[in-house]
C-alpha cells in the first residue's frame, strides 16, 4: 500500500509538471507565431509594393519613392492616388 501511495504521488507530480511545461510552451509558441506572422506580413507587403505598385507609379510618372515626396501630405496624396487608380489592387493577400 505504501508503494502505491508513492507511485501515485510521483505520477501526480509528473502530470503537474507536464501541464506546466505544456502551458509555458503554448504561451511561447503563440508569441513566436505572432512575431513571425507580423514579420511575414511586412515582407509580403514590401514585395507587393515594390513589384506591383512601384512600377505602376513609375509608369504614371509619379516618383513616390522615399525621397521624392517632401511632406506627409505629398505621401498621403500619392497613397490616395494609388487607391483611386487601381481599385482592384490589394496589398494584403
Amino acid at each position: 500500500m505504501l508503494v502505491a501511495l508513492h507511485v501515485g504521488q510521483f505520477a501526480f507530480a509528473g502530470i503537474v509538471a507536464a501541464v506546466i511545461v505544456g502551458l509555458a510552451t503554448a504561451v511561447a509558441s503563440r508569441r513566436v507565431g505572432e512575431r513571425e506572422g507580423i514579420s511575414e506580413a511586412r515582407v509580403t507587403t514590401l514585395i507587393k509594393a515594390e513589384g506591383v505598385v512601384e512600377p505602376v507609379l513609375k509608369q504614371a510618372g509619379l516618383g513616390c519613392g522615399a525621397a521624392s515626396p517632401r511632406s506627409l501630405s505629398a505621401r498621403w496624396s500619392c497613397s490616395k492616388w494609388c487607391r483611386s487608380h487601381s481599385p482592384g489592387l490589394s496589398l494584403v493577400a
